[in-house]
């Protein structure tokens, strides 16, 4: 997710489709300086932002699959 789809442009229309309709939890690459615009332009009632340096992989995964349970306890 960048700023041309910020800009309406490559695949917008596709994740404006995609949060249309219901799902699994969607996992999505933002930089740091545009996770606000992202957040904005596609709101989602459940958000978890994860910064990835600033971490081990090991945790960023355990939070991650941990979300996915959550999601699945909640929504299932």
């Amino acid at each position: 997710m960048g700023k041309f789809e910020l800009e309406e442009a490559v695949w917008a229309s596709c994740i404006d489709r995609l949060v249309g309709i219901p799902h699994p939890p969607m996992f999505w690459t933002v930089r740091h300086r545009l996770v606000d615009a992202v957040a904005e332009r596609w709101p989602a009632t459940w958000q978890v932002v994860v910064e990835v340096g600033s971490v081990g992989h090991e945790t960023v995964l355990r939070d991650l699959l941990e979300e996915v349970r959550t999601y699945r306890s909640v929504a299932g």
